[in-house]
């Protein structure tokens, strides 16, 4: 089969039009591509850390008023420190969303004081558990007493997802007037 000169023409053309299409893509639309993704990456870390900040606000101020409601006093710093620990530890992974951050429960039992404080965090089970294993190897924040895993259905978007319940308990010594002195 012979090819006639009109044929020819429209081969070499669409040839080189792919040739262009090619070229262009490996040299500058390639590189645009990857900038918008990297930018729609970067906006989106963003948000989640204006969400993480506006949640620590509105948990803190919840934990503010509970204690207020209940007149207890428990040491704010003791409670302030294990709430930034573990709102870090949530931000460290992206998918984990803390629900209940509710008020320190405080226990006198002979010489000691026993605060008890109750977290319920919400996500995937690999990052819950990722979660928990960082908590367990943080000595500062207290030692975990209880841990629990429980699957809740949105009634009206029928989802479910999985919520995590830790119990953080710390002791310490009261101090009596002798050592006050």
């Amino acid at each position: 089969m012979k090819l006639n000169i009109f044929q020819k023409r429209l081969i070499i053309v669409s040839l080189g039009i792919l040739v262009v299409l090619v070229s262009s893509w490996s040299f500058a639309f390639k590189k645009t591509w990857g900038d918008y993704a990297e930018i729609k990456r970067m906006e989106s870390n963003l948000t989640n850390a204006e969400l993480s900040q506006k949640t620590i606000a509105h948990l803190t101020k919840q934990l503010e008023g509970l204690q207020v409601n209940y007149k207890q006093a428990p040491d704010p710093s003791t409670a302030k420190i294990i709430f930034k620990k573990i709102s870090d530890l949530s931000d460290k992974h992206k998918s984990l969303k803390i629900v209940r951050f509710p008020d320190v429960h405080v226990h006198q039992f002979k010489k000691y004081t026993i605060e008890t404080l109750e977290v319920e965090l919400e996500g995937d089970f690999e990052n819950l558990l990722r979660f928990m294993h960082e908590l367990e190897t943080e000595r500062n924040i207290g030692r975990i007493v209880s841990s629990s895993f429980d699957l809740h259905k949105d009634i009206r978007t029928k989802k479910e997802f999985l919520r995590l319940t830790v119990h953080i308990q710390n002791t310490q010594k009261m101090l009596t007037d002798d050592e006050n002195a």
